[in-house]
């Protein structure tokens, strides 16, 4: 499913914040990519090696992924967060796959509202993330994650 093409309700009144986060069009992510990009790599980085900022570019060209940028008060990006939604056999997510940036404290009550908008319009059940331990404590410590399992990397060939 092509994330740009949801059609999303309007935004929930923002939690008190001077954050907004935000879905831009294609255009303006290649237009701000330079911006994008470094913030992107911090995420990408702990992928070892699967993902680089611009297979997520790609994917969000594709269709596959949403880049939602999160701006201060005077619109300069802090933080990037990239979701999809994925269809198995019997249920419908929102996939997080990437959240990097600075702020966090101050915008993530927004960002939850958003994810949950968006997955409701895309007709998912379940918002899906994955993430480094300290996104499970951060998560669970604010009520937001409900069931955490871990990937296992078996073998390296």
């Amino acid at each position: 499913m092509d994330i740009h093409s949801v059609d999303l309700p309007p935004p929930a009144p923002a939690v008190a914040s001077s954050y907004r986060i935000r879905l831009p069009d294609l255009d303006e992510l290649a237009l701000r990519w330079w911006c994008i990009e470094p913030i992107l790599r911090r995420a990408t980085r702990q992928t070892s090696g699967s993902y680089e900022p611009v297979d997520v570019l790609r994917e969000a060209f594709a269709g596959a992924v949403g880049i939602w940028i999160i701006e201060d008060e005077n619109d300069d990006i802090v933080a990037v967060a990239t979701a999809g939604v994925r269809q198995f056999p019997r249920q419908k997510v929102l996939q997080i796959s990437f959240v990097a940036g600075r702020g966090l404290e101050s915008w993530w009550q927004t960002y939850v509202a958003e994810m949950d908008r968006v997955a409701r319009a895309a007709g998912a059940t379940k918002i899906y993330a994955y993430g480094r331990k300290g996104w499970v404590r951060f998560w669970k410590a604010r009520g937001v994650a409900q069931h955490v399992t871990s990937e296992m990397l078996v073998r390296t060939l």
